[in-house]
């Protein structure tokens, strides 16, 4: 590829990095108010196993991490995309090919690597923390825990909340539960997958650019004089 090539083949990943992310943090928020806000944050039953003889009401208290990660994650993949596009701009012009702008290309090379790397982290860590956090299949894959009182208290993601533990309760739940959770679950589970094509495109722009960079390392002044009238 040539450097004019390679560098315009940046705007593919760029753009899709930033849809993606924009898309990944609508839903994540979304899900986020549908949970703690459209549907009840507890279950009722009657559950031997860890209160016996009453039916009594269990909250649930949600990891704020993997919620956090994830929009953090998106937020950052937005600030990547948009540093990675102004970096093709910048790039593009005939300017950058002089001697004394060295520094400027330099820094307009390194600084999309910097944030790409940046979302490559956030997305990774977002997808981690998913995972981690998931607990006991015998408490629908939250973890169990007891209050001052002595009442259980169940910790989950939201995604787990979402997914597994609130849909085998739908009679602890609002009216708005029959289309709230499908919902949520349905959105939770897309923006945590989209960490991975955020992941991916964070790793193209970042090989995009250092390529493009060390391309033109050595042969800042051959561009211009091929195409002294390139804009």
């Amino acid at each position: 590829l040539t450097m004019d090539r390679l560098l315009n083949s940046i705007l593919a990943p760029a753009t899709f990095l930033l849809c993606l992310s924009i898309v990944a943090t609508t839903l994540e928020a979304y899900m986020w108010f549908i949970l703690d806000w459209e549907v009840h944050f507890w279950i009722t039953r009657f559950w031997p196993e860890v209160w016996p003889n009453e039916i009594i009401n269990i909250p649930i208290e949600y990891y704020f991490a993997p919620t956090d990660a994830t929009i953090t994650a998106g937020c950052i993949g937005m600030t990547a995309a948009v540093i990675a596009v102004i970096g093709w701009y910048k790039l593009r012009q005939s300017v950058m090919y002089l001697e004394y702008n060295k520094p400027r290309w330099i820094f307009w090379t390194g600084t999309p690597i910097f944030m790409a790397v940046a979302s490559l982290g956030a997305a990774l860590a977002a997808l981690i923390l998913e995972f981690m956090k998931e607990g006991d299949e015998k408490y629908f894959g939250c973890a169990l825990s007891k209050d001052d009182v002595g009442k259980p208290v169940l910790h989950c993601t939201r995604v787990i909340a979402a997914c597994k533990l609130l849909p085998k309760f739908p009679a602890s739940n609002s009216d708005k539960a029959d289309w709230a959770l499908p919902l949520a679950c349905n959105e939770a589970t897309a923006a945590k997958w989209m960490q991975i094509g955020i992941i991916v495109s964070s790793v193209i722009i970042i090989a995009m650019f250092a390529v493009h960079g060390w391309k033109r390392k050595g042969n800042i002044y051959t561009q211009i004089k091929k195409d002294p009238g390139r804009p």
